[in-house]
């Protein structure tokens, strides 16, 4: 996605992080076809449970779909 590789590229982030509620599929299959992947669960904001997607500079995974 677009964000990612911006994250990547001018930005020349090393890491970013997304999470999301695990009932809400919809937000973390955004994540997985963006090239993030799960890496467990974590407490956010006082929030437990939440689902973790990182994406780094050296691991990424390419976009299962084309973004316009």
């Amino acid at each position: 996605m677009a964000i990612v590789n911006f994250a990547f590229t001018p930005a020349r982030l090393d890491e970013i992080v997304g999470v999301a509620f695990p009932e809400n599929v919809a937000s973390w299959r955004v994540l997985e076809k963006a090239g993030m992947r799960y890496v467990g669960t974590v407490r956010y904001h006082s929030i437990d449970g939440l689902k973790k997607y990182v994406a780094d500079r050296r691991t990424r995974a390419p976009p299962t779909t084309k973004c316009h």
